[in-house]
């Protein structure tokens, strides 16, 4: 899955406003709310952009915290690119339906708490609006890869970003293959892919299912064409990945993983995948 984008023509930009119809900039304000939140937002730290791309009561989901409403996101998000100065974040899949969309991406930076050691680690993004601005959001990022590379000092590679992700289009959603999704993850598809089908974005480590009969929850689904965005919550017992002591094996804990897919040969799927093993190791090692 390249999620490749064709650009036509130069992309046409005023200050901070995309003009939509250019050649080569997306006529979906969608993208153009995404473009502003990874490149005005994130890339340069500006905290003013929130204000006028997120509702006051912008929802975030991630790493198993909830921030409510941009006094609690702002903050919590400066305090992240104050660790990370010159923090930037590559885009390497982006898709929407005009009102969802979703974002694949790496950040990456140096971190002034860890002697300014640089890292870069992967993340998947759904963002949902009311036409005008966004209003919620769901994340998975791989921060166990991240700890890992400030504690070594060896920073993993990143991929190369989409030539021009900004002049996506939206395209409808596709109800069909939405329920061909959820039922495949229902069934445990995640834990039973093969990795040369779902990639899971975590730095090269051993992939296999983190918790034993999993219960699985599929909490949000949404496409765009051929491409599926989702969020599922795994339930079950610890068997081994996340480093823990013999005494955790079996323990019952909670895995989020979000993840985009698209449709393969012989009725499979592939696609990527980012887990909150972070997240869950800490709720484990907390009992």
């Amino acid at each position: 899955m390249t999620g490749d984008a064709v650009l036509t023509g130069d992309a046409v930009l005023t200050g901070d406003a995309v003009l939509t119809g250019a050649a080569g900039v997306s006529n979906d304000p969608m993208v153009g709310l995404l473009q502003r939140f990874a490149e005005d937002w994130l890339n340069h730290a500006d905290a003013g952009v929130c204000t006028q791309i997120m509702h006051s009561d912008y929802a975030v989901h991630i790493g198993g915290i909830v921030l409510n409403g941009l006094e609690e996101y702002v903050p919590a998000t400066m305090g992240q690119l104050e660790q990370f100065p010159g923090l930037k974040i590559a885009v390497h899949d982006v898709f929407s339906n005009g009102r969802t969309a979703a974002l694949r991406f790496t950040e990456h930076g140096p971190s002034t708490r860890d002697d300014s050691r640089e890292a870069a680690w992967s993340g998947i993004a759904l963002f949902w609006s009311n036409g005008e601005v966004l209003v919620r959001n769901v994340t998975e990022e791989d921060y166990t890869s991240r700890r890992r590379q400030l504690a070594s000092g060896l920073t993993d590679a990143i991929e190369a970003a989409m030539i021009a992700p900004w002049s996506t289009a939206a395209v409808p959603a596709d109800a069909v293959l939405e329920s061909r999704v959820r039922l495949w993850l229902e069934s445990g598809g995640l834990a039973a892919a093969d990795a040369t089908e779902i990639v899971f974005d975590e730095g090269g480590v051993d992939h296999a299912s983190i918790l034993d009969g999993a219960e699985i929850r599929v909490r949000d689904i949404f496409s765009a064409g051929d491409s599926v965005a989702f969020q599922v919550s795994e339930t079950g017992a610890y068997r081994v990945g996340l480093g823990l002591p013999e005494s955790l094996v079996g323990v019952v804990g909670t895995l989020s993983s979000v993840g985009i897919v698209r449709s393969a040969a012989g009725g499979r799927f592939e696609g990527h995948v980012v887990r909150d093993r972070a997240g869950l190791r800490r709720a484990l090692s907390r009992g």
